[in-house]
């Protein structure tokens, strides 16, 4: 819009005259502030399905509904080397006490965390497996330390201790696998997949064996590898 001289001499504005620009720009962030508004409250939204889908995970895992209730008292036993926290994030804490006793071995399958120390000593979170949430919580003194531990979801664990003795919790294909090599092998390490039957143990002596649904990449890699062991 223009502006145009009436018969009086007055200034006013035609139809083709432009708006004033500070309300384009105000009307521009008043756009952009109910656009955020609307992907805020729809973030909000997923956060809770997504909150309501792992509750509902966990409530209908067969591995933690068949497992006893716990007591509600955090600390372990008064005997037990182990520190128990309420949840990750207070994983800074259990950090923390490295400072004086290095970590060798840190476990995590999300909202679950162990870590060993150096010492014997141990700390975890109260969102591991049921069952072993119980041998960490309760473990006398007297006992070997836990000296490794993997953790997957679904209630899956392993965990080896300083007498060479060990413990876990998987599919039956595990189960096998473990005790098809007990006599002759020692596991290094156990990594669980997204899947419940689905895991890679590797042994120290280099071998491995797997189940399940790996990384291609892996698969092909290891497919070139043949037996080497290195």
């Amino acid at each position: 819009m223009d502006d145009i001289e009436d018969d009086e001499g007055s200034m006013v504005q035609s139809p083709d005259a432009p708006m004033n620009p500070d309300e384009d720009d105000e009307n521009v962030i008043r756009k952009d502030i109910e656009l955020t508004d609307i992907g805020l409250a729809i973030l909000i939204g997923e956060a809770e399905k997504l909150n309501t889908h792992a509750k509902a995970l966990r409530d209908s895992d067969p591995d933690e509904a068949d497992a006893p209730p716990l007591p509600d008292l955090i600390g372990g036993a008064e005997d037990a080397d182990g520190r128990e926290y309420a949840s990750i994030s207070h994983i800074e804490d259990c950090l923390a006490d490295s400072t004086r006793d290095p970590i060798t071995c840190i476990a995590t399958s999300g909202p679950g965390t162990v870590l060993l120390y150096k010492s014997g000593e141990w700390a975890y979170t109260s969102d591991i497996p049921k069952s072993l949430h119980r041998m960490l919580k309760y473990r006398k003194r007297a006992l070997p330390a836990p000296a490794y531990v993997s953790l997957g979801r679904r209630g899956r664990f392993y965990v080896s201790f300083r007498d060479g003795s060990c413990d876990w919790n998987g599919p039956k294909e595990l189960d096998d696998c473990l005790r098809r090599h007990a006599a002759h092998k020692t596991v290094a390490s156990v990594a669980f997949g997204k899947k419940k039957y689905t895991f890679f143990v590797v042994y120290t002596d280099g071998s491995w064996e797997y189940h399940g649904d790996i990384p291609e990449g892996l698969e092909e890699k290891l497919t070139e590898r043949g037996d080497l062991a290195d």
